[in-house]
């Protein structure tokens, strides 16, 4: 009997214990959460180590952005920069599918805001290299830990210094050439405030073909603005 009661409390200490140690173990991990690194815009490309907040970026990595000749697939802006403005260029999408023309969209995402339709006008009075459209997207600011709203400009580039805007699927000259173009301009952004600014989001080519139908290219444009 007495050897039964020794054991009882020797297991009443042991469960205690075990209490104790995982309540320690979850506390610890509830007040110290790890942020998570994963690639959230899709399947494809260079995947990001992208660390998220409110599922929006809030950083993302600086390497291969590299150039080529027809593209440079990150948007970079220094405004200490002779030449500030760096344009994101995905060349020539069309190109892929051989048969255009090809549009772009920018999907619904939580931190953009941009036209996810298709439109369509060809009046050449209307085409030239200042047509774009407005994309609004939140960029995390490395210096206070918030989200702001930064104004790009987005264009899908139509040959021969034409340009629409991203989602126009007007044909002018090769309907075999579209290119999406992204860019920034700080007379658009008057009130930013100093610091570093980087994010990312998607976008896509489509094509308004039926036999289409099913063609979707996902686009990653990243961005990095540097503002003194």
């Amino acid at each position: 009997m007495s050897l039964f009661l020794e054991n009882n409390k020797f297991l009443k200490v042991l469960i205690s214990f075990i209490i104790v140690i995982t309540v320690s173990s979850c506390s610890k991990s509830f007040l110290n959460p790890q942020p998570k690194s994963m690639d959230r815009m899709g399947s494809g490309g260079t995947t990001l180590n992208v660390i998220y907040a409110n599922d929006l970026v809030t950083s993302v990595s600086r390497e291969d952005c590299k150039e080529t000749v027809n593209s440079n697939n990150c948007l970079f802006f220094k405004d200490s920069d002779a030449t500030p403005l760096k344009s994101f260029n995905s060349g020539n999408i069309a190109a892929e599918l051989k048969e255009g023309p090809i549009y772009f969209i920018i999907p619904n995402q939580n931190n953009v805001i941009s036209p996810v339709n298709m439109t369509y006008y060809n009046d050449p009075n209307a085409i030239s290299k200042t047509t774009s459209t407005e994309v609004r997207v939140k960029l995390f600011h490395k210096e206070s830990g918030r989200f702001k709203e930064i104004v790009l400009s987005a264009q899908r580039y139509i040959h021969y210094e034409s340009y629409t805007e991203l989602n126009n699927i007007a044909i002018l000259h090769d309907p075999e050439v579209a290119y999406l173009i992204v860019s920034f301009d700080i007379l658009k952004n008057p009130s930013l405030k100093s610091g570093s600014y980087e994010g990312e989001f998607l976008a896509q080519g489509k094509s308004p073909l039926s036999v289409h139908a099913d063609y979707s290219k996902e686009i990653k444009v990243k961005v990095f603005i540097d503002i003194k």
